[in-house]
C-alpha cells in the first residue's frame, strides 16, 4: 500500500520513499502542452482587456470548478459508502441512482488506491464494482463544464498515442484503462466494463458514458514512460 499526501496529490512507496506518477500527471506528459502565455495574451487583446485579468478569470473558474467537483464527489462517495442521502441532495442522488450502474446490492470499492510497482504509477478509483466470476468494473465521476467527444481543434496526443485524437473522452478512457490495468494486476481479475460518470452542471443530472478498455495503448504509453522518461 502506497502513502498518498492529499495536500500535494503524490503518492509515495512507505519502505523505498520513492514517489509514484498519478495516472493523470502521467496522461498529461503525453498532451502538448497548454500555451497560457500566448492564448492569455490572444483572448486579451481580442476582449480588450490585460493578460492578468485573463489568468485571475482561469484561476478562478479552475478553482471554482474544483470546490464544485469536489463537493460532487463527497455526495456520491458518502452515499456509494452509507447509502445515506444528503439532506438537499435528494434529485441528485436519484439521478445517479437511475443511471443504474451501480446498485444497492453490488459490491463496491470507493476510492481505492491502485498501484503498479514496476512502473512507479498509483491513482485512485471512483468506483470499483466486483463482480461473479472473477470479474470487475471501473467507474470515474467527471463534473468538469467542457466534455467533448472529440477535439474541436483536431489536436492528438504525443507518441505514441499519436492516433488517438486529445479531447476529454479521450483522455477519461485512458484515465479509466489505467485504472483498470492497476487493478488487473493487483487482483487478477478481469475487466468487464469501463464508463464515465458525468454530471452536467446546467441540466444538474448524471449521464453515463461506456469507455473502451484501451489496453494496448495503456502498455504502449507505460513501456514509452518507463524508456524515455522515468527517472
Amino acid at each position: 500500500m502506497l502513502v498518498f499526501d492529499p495536500v500535494t496529490h503524490t503518492y509515495r512507496h512507505p519502505e523505498t520513499n520513492e514517489e509514484y506518477i498519478s495516472a493523470t500527471t502521467l496522461l498529461g506528459k503525453f498532451k502538448k502542452p497548454f500555451d497560457v502565455e500566448a492564448v492569455s495574451k490572444k483572448i486579451a487583446e481580442k476582449e480588450g482587456v490585460s493578460q492578468s485579468e485573463i489568468k485571475e478569470k482561469w484561476k478562478k473558474i479552475n478553482n471554482d470548478s474544483k470546490v464544485f467537483g469536489s463537493n460532487i464527489h463527497k455526495i456520491i462517495e458518502d452515499y456509494n459508502t452509507t447509502k445515506i442521502v444528503a439532506e438537499g441532495y435528494e434529485d441528485l442522488i436519484e439521478s445517479y441512482k437511475n443511471l443504474n450502474v451501480v446498485s444497492d446490492q453490488d459490491s463496491i470499492l470507493v476510492e481505492e488506491k491502485l498501484h503498479n510497482h514496476y512502473y512507479k504509477l498509483a491513482g485512485t478509483s471512483d468506483i470499483i464494482r466486483l463482480e461473479n466470476k472473477g470479474g470487475f468494473s471501473v467507474f470515474d465521476l467527471k463534473t468538469n463544464k467542457k466534455f467533448n467527444l472529440y477535439s474541436p481543434y483536431s489536436e492528438f496526443f504525443l507518441k505514441p498515442l499519436s492516433h488517438l485524437t486529445a479531447c476529454e473522452y479521450t483522455t477519461y478512457s485512458l484515465q479509466l484503462s489505467l485504472y483498470a490495468f492497476m487493478y488487473q494486476t493487483m487482483s487478477g481479475r478481469r475487466v468487464n466494463q469501463l464508463g464515465i460518470i458525468y454530471y452536467d452542471k446546467e441540466l444538474k443530472k448524471f449521464s453515463f458514458y461506456p469507455t473502451p478498455y484501451l489496453r494496448n495503448e495503456v502498455i504502449s504509453m507505460l513501456e514509452y514512460y518507463a524508456e524515455n522518461l522515468l527517472g
